[in-house]
């Protein structure tokens, strides 16, 4: 009887290449795994299932937006806190039970928690999420927090209500408005141009709250910057402006602008530090004042002395948040 033999065995080289290229393999999926379950956990932690939400505005008008995103709920019984997360982009302002709770500007990077469990009722609890864009384009997504066992209990979806105008008592538990809709789902994390947003301690607004008027309004002739398409080509150019500087000493506040209630726009404007500074012709921010609004506050606390306003109907002064129980 023949033994079996092989007449071209297999080279030494070959089978170390294989062995190296199925060992890289199994490296590979084992990362490949790892990574998905990080951040499927990190989604999971963070967002849950909260979908980004925005209004059925047509995003290629170009035109600015502002609305206002209702959920009412009860807190069960036995509940350890109840937190409230949310991240927005451009920005959004947060009340709940009629409260101004917080705010922030961070173009849907970081997700802020509140603790608010202080504030919260047994029955007829109401989150509003006050969210405006310059450029109509944007997304916000929020979940609430019973426990450490209880996270994303109640999340950004269909079943929230949208306002796309401010109603006097929206903020109160149980007040019900017409003209509401329900919001666009856009989707979940991690989302067009959005990743997943980075945890963050919300920074809370004080309870108490005093406002302080200019002490001078200074009223000149400026220009604002502006960027033309001539021929396909963008050209910067500039255009007179109507200005008044709001004198308010030197001050660390939130600044807040007061207006005849009207259609949705934008009111440019701009911080300086020093009389030289009115006239420079820098590029101006935009406070989104939507229709029947009569008063928006920035959410972003800022040292300053004058609030330059590029438009005539506005009025500004400052809000400054004092910690509860501060003298």
């Amino acid at each position: 009887m023949k033994s079996l033999s092989f007449s071209n065995p297999p080279a030494p080289g070959l089978i170390k290449r294989w062995g190296r290229i199925t060992l890289l393999f199994f490296l590979s999926a084992a990362i490949l795994f790892g990574l998905a379950r990080f951040y499927s956990g990190k989604l999971g932690r963070t967002t849950g299932g909260a979908s980004w939400l925005w209004s059925d505005h047509r995003i290629a008008e170009d035109t600015p937006e502002s609305f206002f995103l209702v959920r009412d709920f009860d807190f069960p019984p036995n509940s350890t806190f109840l937190h409230l997360r949310v991240v927005a982009d451009p920005g959004y302002t947060l009340w709940f039970n009629g409260a101004e709770i917080g705010g922030s500007h961070s173009e849907g990077r970081t997700i802020e928690t509140y603790d608010v469990t202080v504030q919260a009722r047994p029955e007829g609890n109401r989150v509003v999420i006050g969210v405006r864009s310059a450029r109509g384009v944007g997304g916000v997504l929020a979940s609430v927090d019973l426990a450490p066992m209880k996270r994303n209990w109640l999340v950004t979806d269909e079943s929230w209500r949208l306002y796309d105008r401010w109603i006097p008592g929206l903020l109160q538990s149980g007040f019900e408005a017409p003209g509401a809709s329900t919001p666009r789902v856009l989707g979940r994390p991690p989302f067009g141009r959005w990743n997943y947003p980075e945890p963050k301690s919300g920074e809370p607004f004080g309870e108490r709250r005093s406002v302080i008027p200019a002490r001078e309004v200074i009223r000149f002739d400026a220009s604002l910057p502006r960027l033309e398409k001539k021929s396909g080509i963008m050209v910067a150019g500039s255009v007179p402006a109507s200005a008044a500087a709001f004198d308010f000493g030197h001050v660390l506040g939130r600044a807040a602008l007061r207006v005849s209630p009207g259609p949705t726009r934008v009111v440019s404007v701009r911080y300086a530090g020093h009389p030289d500074d009115l006239n420079l012709e820098a590029l101006p921010e935009a406070f989104v004042v939507g229709e029947s609004e009569r008063e928006v506050v920035s959410p972003e606390r800022r040292a300053f002395r004058y609030l330059i306003v590029y438009d005539e109907d506005a009025e500004a002064v400052v809000f400054k948040d004092e910690p509860d129980g501060s003298p």
